[in-house]
């Protein structure tokens, strides 16, 4: 009897030793990764940027801090990452080789600060640049209902005023493989000033010869559509890509007020917007597709998951063309799932680092009570634990989509 009672006494002990026997989980907690073991070369370092060797993740994106000419950028997610080594390649190649040029001298002490003093991210992408490129008749098409009670923001009040100067950012952006859009601030004053200066005629130095391959056109140059998207972003303003995508939309059958939604969310710019709708019209005849539009506008004000919900369509519409048609998007407790024509059941996650949590795993195991069978489709990468997990709830795991 002694024995027995050692026994249960001693056995709250034994089982905080060994968790397995009372059937509870070890969670992971976010891993902390160095830059040099995550990153290509060309992404970690170069003759104008740096990113700093300790990287933490949140939400399952990496967060990276970069050291550049232009200042100290705070980055969150890989994809936004790239799009913002590209910019800082772009913007000093274009300075660095015509600084004798007094005008890009000018602009070089304008743009270029001290590597640690941060640089402040704007915050309205849509904002930032909604009143560009608007005719005299377009500018009341539909201004009372898109910007009523919005107030100006600072791009809006830099003195892109004439159709002329807005079509000339445009044209610009497009041919340095820039996002007319970006919430770079450096990249904003960049095209503000050159397109004003091109505009009056006091500069005519041409630019598609600086641009750097890749840019903001590499997460749609996979995409099957008809039209293309950075044409249809350099030769159209944000008006009357609004009117181009509200179209396309009703053409697709989406009612007006999921529509109207997704067209004038804050946190979506018109480039994020035309992708996405692109996206969903290059997977004609697949139903269920307005679980994407729902989706979309789920970004808690940050980039990071606008340019996550861009990504997600994008994907979908490459595995689409390439791996296996799809027959249905649904939402399954707040998350787009597809269904191909060959009855399997996907989950695709432009994620950057899965591992295994308390959410992913109520997540995984209610989804797999769905019958069927299951791929988990990340394109990024994911902890052993984390795919054990996966594999255990029922799972493929398939890591990498999209990035060859």
């Amino acid at each position: 009897m002694k024995k027995l009672v050692g026994i249960l006494l001693f056995l709250p002990i034994l089982l905080n030793y060994f968790p397995a026997l009372t059937g509870a989980q070890d969670y992971e907690k976010p891993p902390l990764m160095k830059a040099s073991r995550v990153l290509p070369p060309e992404l970690l370092k170069s003759a104008v940027h740096q990113v700093r060797e300790d990287v933490t993740s949140e939400g399952y994106l990496y967060h990276f801090i970069v050291e550049s000419q232009f200042g100290l950028y705070d980055i969150e997610s890989l994809d936004l990452l790239r799009i913002r080594v590209h910019e800082i390649k772009t913007l000093a190649n274009v300075i660095e080789k015509n600084q004798t040029h007094e005008f890009m001298n000018g602009l070089k002490n304008q743009l270029y600060q001290t590597m640690n003093a941060p640089v402040q991210i704007i915050q309205d992408p849509l904002g930032s640049i909604s009143a560009m490129g608007q005719g005299v008749g377009k500018q009341f098409q539909r201004i009372g209902n898109l910007f009523k009670s919005r107030e100006k923001s600072t791009q809006e009040d830099t003195g892109l005023r004439t159709v002329m100067v807005s079509a000339e950012k445009r044209k610009l952006a497009a041919e340095l493989n820039l996002d007319v859009y970006s919430t770079n601030p450096k990249v904003q004053d960049f095209l503000n000033s050159v397109a004003e200066a091109r505009a009056r005629g006091t500069l005519a130095m041409k630019f598609a010869t600086f641009a750097i391959p890749g840019g903001a056109g590499i997460a749609v140059s996979a995409l099957s559509y008809s039209g293309n998207v950075e044409d249809l972003l350099r030769d159209n303003s944000p008006m009357d890509l609004y009117i181009l995508n509200e179209k396309k939309l009703r053409e697709m059958s989406f009612d007006s007020y999921r529509t109207g939604r997704f067209l004038n969310h804050p946190d979506l710019s018109p480039r994020h917007k035309t992708v996405i709708v692109a996206a969903l019209e290059s997977m004609k005849g697949v139903s269920g597709r307005e679980a994407l539009l729902d989706a979309a506008l789920n970004t808690e004000g940050k980039e990071s998951l606008a340019l996550f919900q861009e990504n997600r369509a994008v994907l979908l519409s490459k595995y689409h063309a390439r791996f296996g048609r799809l027959k249905q998007i649904q939402m399954q407790n707040g998350i787009p799932t597809a269904v191909t024509e060959s009855g399997k059941n996907l989950v695709l996650l432009p994620i950057d680092i899965a591992y295994w949590t308390e959410d992913a795993e109520a997540i995984l195991h209610g989804l797999a009570e769905i019958p069927g069978e299951w791929d988990l489709v990340i394109t990024g990468q994911i902890t052993s634990q984390g795919q054990a997990g996966a594999e255990a709830a029922g799972f493929k795991v398939i890591t990498g989509f999209g990035q060859n």
